[in-house]
């Protein structure tokens, strides 16, 4: 035995504990195993959320011997129980069950633990668990959470061609996009003209104009970044420190004036969607900043 088997037992089993406190329900099933050849420890097995294989990784890092890594190419996500389609309107989705079995009539259920919203058009959404009065469900996105209902069974989603733009043309869609939704309040999971956060704005936004799915949380649409300087138009902007969850994003665009950078984005302090210059929002990036080139999204090599 090259480490302690029972101390990483117990690690995974807290991070399944604390997963099902936090959402109501979890899947967490992970076996490991220790590579002495290749200084690994490695997880194989299945998890509800690609998102427990970083939380997972930290976990054990403390138990690894030194120059050691925890690998996780062989947790897989959990299968669905096939697939539905979304109902009309504005879905909902919620970060655990007794918030969705509570949202009433309009939708609203308690504080910010909203998780994300959907139109009829963002699916069909996968099925992975099902309570009395609460589905949980895996969007096309990759985000997950729990809803009061859903439609019909439907086929699973098609994998389209993707539509092909011009950068002009993708520009001027995007900022058309963008500036329809300024004024809308913000409020944290909010993908909608009722309201918008700000990794929701630039989601929805891509969606609408570009045709791109875009992953629902900012810390996943980074990507793998850009090499040259930040500030041309079309460019999704990322500030660590900034915002209600400790990351935030905004898209660049042209300005009134020659040579003038704005970026639209769902402002936390301002209480909505607002246009202001691009300085004065990197003036307040106390965690740095990062960005992704238009040209990143149209080819999808943020997804």
């Amino acid at each position: 035995m090259i480490g302690d088997d029972e101390a990483v037992q117990r690690a995974v089993d807290r991070r399944r504990a604390l997963l099902a406190a936090e959402f109501g329900w979890t899947h967490v099933e992970v076996q490991a195993a220790w590579d002495g050849p290749a200084r690994a420890l490695r997880l194989r097995g299945r998890v509800a959320a690609p998102r427990v294989h970083a939380a997972l990784r930290t976990d054990l890092a403390p138990l690894l011997p030194p120059g050691w890594r925890v690998v996780t190419e062989e947790v897989t996500p959990l299968p669905g129980l096939g697939w539905r389609a979304l109902r009309p309107g504005v879905t909902r989705v919620w970060r655990t069950p007794q918030l969705a079995e509570g949202a009433g009539p309009k939708g609203h259920g308690a504080g910010d633990s909203l998780t994300s919203e959907l139109l009829a058009g963002d699916g069909p959404v996968e099925l992975l668990h099902a309570l009395p009065g609460a589905l949980l469900v895996r969007a096309g996105d990759g985000a997950i959470g729990w809803v009061r209902g859903l439609g019909p069974a439907s086929a699973g989603p098609r994998a389209g061609e993707p539509l092909r733009w011009t950068h002009a043309e993708a520009l001027r869609r995007l900022a058309a996009s963008l500036r329809a939704y300024r004024g809308v309040p913000y409020r944290l999971g909010g993908t909608t003209r009722r309201h918008m956060d700000c990794s929701g704005l630039v989601q929805r936004c891509v969606r609408e104009a570009l045709g791109r799915v875009l992953p629902r949380h900012s810390t996943e649409q980074v990507g793998g970044g850009s090499g040259r300087a930040l500030g041309e138009p079309g460019d999704l902007v990322f500030m660590a420190g900034v915002g209600a969850t400790g990351g935030h994003v905004g898209v660049v665009l042209r300005g009134d004036r020659p040579g003038e950078r704005t970026l639209v984005h769902a402002s936390t302090s301002r209480g909505r969607v607002i246009e202001e210059p691009l300085d004065r929002c990197l003036a307040r990036a106390p965690g740095g900043v990062r960005h992704v080139e238009l040209a990143q999204v149209i080819e999808g090599r943020v997804l």
